[in-house]
């Protein structure tokens, strides 16, 4: 049987009860969101999807810190000497601002 809820006494289904109003009066939306909002059922819900939902993110940015470790770690094996320029000029930057640091 088809018919479990939302069914009239001819065992044709009803319209929801509070449909059309949920439509015109927004005071009747906001009623019902309340509602909603305090049932244990609907808290749970949605403290089980904010986890799936924080997990998945979790682990998104985990697959993406491996990536990137990896591609570092292929741009390095593959180019030594522009990692060794990279390094050079750096540390040279950083010796001309620590001078001007000491001469101000």
């Amino acid at each position: 049987d088809s018919c479990i809820r939302g069914c009239s006494s001819s065992g044709e289904m009803a319209a929801p009860t509070g449909y059309g109003q949920a439509q015109a009066d927004p005071s009747f939306q906001e009623q019902a969101a309340r509602a909603a909002a305090n049932d244990p059922r609907v808290q749970q819900a949605a403290r089980q999807e904010m986890s799936n939902q924080a997990r998945s993110a979790a682990n998104s940015a985990g697959r993406t810190a491996a990536n990137a470790g990896r591609e570092v770690y292929t741009y390095v094996s593959q180019n030594p000497k522009s990692l060794s320029v990279l390094c050079f000029c750096s540390g040279l930057a950083l010796t001309v601002l620590s001078i001007l640091g000491v001469i101000n």
